[in-house]
């Protein structure tokens, strides 16, 4: 039997099969990665259904135009700046108000990074971390607080904008949900057969920026997560040099159903530890049974 043999034109072939794949990698990666969803989803009468609720327009630091939810507890404990996911703008977040606001009597606020939501804009890493900056200043101003005072919280997505927030400005504590370690390694590892580290322009490198992050830090991340594996939460684990850390292995669970019942009462009393003794917390009125409405 013959060996088949590969002409010429078959490698050429492949090999402009390979480039033109690469180019698009590169020029586009922007539109691969991001899914921003504008005004046509989300329950957006929510905020004026609710006066523990109001829509906040502020600038980014390059002057874009960006639109928050900050909501409101009677029994305000400490504030909360949340970065949502990717394909999810502040009208997707009406549980997340009423676990946070009502559940565990913490002020929240969601900010739409650029092209989300109502924000103006175009997403990149750049722009995204400088939202998330500029956030900051604004739940400082509305919650009359310093940035230590605050718990930043970031999921997925929202996981690397988080972890940069937290360390280059301080916070509270980190809390970060079935996020990754790096954007690049992450792309490295799907895109096996590209070039895709040495291409990519939006790598948020968490597992280098949690390297100064000394402050309580609380990961949790399903075990059977196909979008971004559960490695990635141990290696943030493990590049964190607080002394006050906390890894929820969520058993069984997988990246769109992590948000569930076990993880908001471990975050519950991961929230109640940071103002009471480790002894107290398990007791603590965070750690109860959520209802949404």
């Amino acid at each position: 039997m013959k060996k088949p043999s590969f002409t010429m034109c078959s490698v050429l072939s492949v090999g402009t099969f390979y480039l033109l794949t690469t180019g698009v990698l590169c020029l586009f990666q922007n539109k691969m990665i991001y899914q921003p969803v504008g005004i046509d989803v989300g329950d957006w009468n929510f905020v004026d259904a609710n006066d523990w609720v109001e829509e906040i327009e502020f600038e980014s630091e390059d002057g874009t135009r960006l639109t928050g939810w900050y909501g409101t507890s009677s029994e305000a404990r400490g504030s909360v700046l949340y970065f949502h996911d990717n394909a999810e703008n502040v009208a997707t977040q009406k549980h997340e108000f009423i676990r946070f606001c009502q559940n565990l009597h913490m002020n929240l606020f969601v900010v739409d990074y650029r092209g989300f939501g109502k924000s103006e804009g175009i997403p990149s890493e750049a722009g995204l971390l400088m939202d998330g900056r500029a956030a900051m200043r604004e739940l400082n101003e509305l919650s009359e607080t310093s940035p230590e005072e605050v718990i930043v919280f970031g999921r997925s997505l929202g996981g690397g904008i988080a972890t940069k927030v937290a360390t280059e400005m301080g916070a509270r504590a980190l809390v970060l949900h079935c996020t990754y370690a790096a954007l690049d390694d992450l792309a490295a590892s799907k895109f096996w057969y590209l070039p895709a580290r040495p291409l990519l322009t939006n790598r948020f490198r968490s597992v280098e920026w949690i390297g100064s992050f000394h402050e309580p830090l609380f990961i949790a991340h399903g075990t059977h997560d196909a979008l971004i594996p559960f490695d990635h939460a141990e290696r943030l684990y493990a590049g964190c040099p607080s002394r006050d850390k906390t890894l929820v292995r969520q058993e069984n669970v997988g990246h769109f159903d992590c948000a569930n019942q076990e993880f908001y009462s471990r975050l519950g009393r991961f929230l109640a530890s940071l103002s009471s003794p480790k002894s107290q917390a398990a007791d603590d009125p965070y750690d109860l049974q959520f209802s949404i409405q």
